[in-house]
């Protein structure tokens, strides 16, 4: 056996399963050269303008959800050949797993939560619920033992036909590209969850604010309109880009390539019209599904709240707190651009929106890195 000095996993062979590291780098390190420590350096700035969760970079190289797991439950346990238990460690892979829709790392970072004095049960009860809808059935029997097992689902009558083209049927349309996302983070010693809205891109891209994200969030989830899905589902930070107040994410598992197959909505991104008829669907206050409807009242308004946006689409659609990131739509409801801030001094009625050629060049970097 012998024991990688990267990981501190013990294995057969001449390649570490767990972190990819060669035995050759182990003999190597056996008789380190002894020199000054370099000054630590601090990260950089990605040259591309897209700001990626550190979570997801530094166990990049693990492909296979499996090793990851395992490993986490050995820096959990302080067995199978790690030097010693590192719950921080541990806790740090299970967050992983979980945003991929690893249902075994939800149900273990719902433990992890439930263990801390005190208990952070929103939290835990989130992660279970993802992976109780998805089948996993250790969540399903956790979340009877706390007392949090999912509402009966309401009896829905059918939809009522609307006239082809009336605004009534084009909401209806939209409904299913619609979601409500809610990013649960750390605030000093307290959990805080933001609420906002998003929308779904040809492609199965989801598009929200980057400020309703955050930096580094614990989960970011999606709630579609009741007569669609009763259901919660995890959503994985692709790119942040702060500078655009753009953030893009998209499911994880089954549901990834239900929602990626299906039609979803369009980008357009010139031709923005004074006067021109739009409308959102928002989550207002955390109220959740609330339409309103206006007018561009300016298509291009100089200047913006963040350092790369040199224009914004002005409306007098009213937005409050959990508006941020609702899809402006047009009379086609094509996305002429996203609600991303109300000025400071506003009494009501007016609303600032990214347009959307600033969601394309995020989504063009991202695209480049893959």
């Amino acid at each position: 056996m012998t024991k990688c000095s990267r990981c501190g996993y013990s294995f057969t062979g001449d390649v570490c399963p767990a972190c990819g590291a060669r035995a050759s780098e182990k003999r190597a390190a056996a008789a380190p050269v002894q020199t000054k420590p370099a000054p630590e350096k601090k990260p950089e700035a990605p040259q591309d303008g897209i700001r990626r969760n550190p979570l997801f970079v530094k166990y990049a190289d693990f492909i296979d959800d499996a090793q990851l797991f395992n490993l986490a439950c050995c820096y959990m346990e302080g067995i199978g050949g790690v030097e010693k238990q590192d719950v921080a460690q541990a806790v740090e892979m299970f967050r992983i797993l979980a945003f991929r829709g690893h249902h075994g790392g939800m149900y273990k970072l719902a433990e992890y939560y439930l263990s801390l004095d005190p208990p952070d049960k929103a939290t835990a009860v989130q992660w279970l619920r993802i992976a109780a809808d998805g089948g996993h059935e250790p969540s399903k029997i956790r979340l009877r033992i706390l007392g949090e097992e999912a509402a009966q689902r309401p009896v829905i009558a059918e939809p009522i036909d609307m006239p082809t083209g009336s605004f009534e049927a084009r909401v209806r349309n939209a409904l299913p590209c619609v979601v409500m996302v809610y990013s649960t983070f750390e605030s000093g010693r307290r959990t805080t969850t933001m609420c906002g809205s998003g929308f779904i891109l040809e492609g199965g891209y989801v598009v929200t604010n980057a400020h309703v994200v955050g930096d580094d969030p614990k989960s970011v989830t999606a709630i579609f309109e009741p007569s669609i899905d009763e259901k919660s589902y995890n959503l994985l930070p692709l790119a942040i880009a702060p500078e655009f107040d753009v953030a893009i994410l998209r499911f994880t598992g089954l549901a990834d390539e239900r929602i990626s197959a299906r039609e979803n909505l369009r980008l357009r991104t010139e031709g923005v019209q004074y006067g021109e008829e739009v409308y959102t669907i928002g989550n207002p206050l955390g109220l959740r599904f609330s339409v309103s409807r206006g007018v561009v009242s300016t298509p291009q308004r100089q200047g913006g709240h963040r350092k790369g946006v040199h224009e914004v689409i002005q409306t007098d659609i009213t937005a409050n707190h959990g508006n941020s990131g609702g899809a402006l739509f047009d009379v086609s409801n094509n996305v002429l651009g996203m609600i991303t801030y109300t000025p400071g001094d506003s009494e009501g009625g007016i609303s600032m929106c990214v347009p959307s050629k600033y969601i394309v060049q995020v989504l063009n970097k991202l695209g480049n890195k893959k």
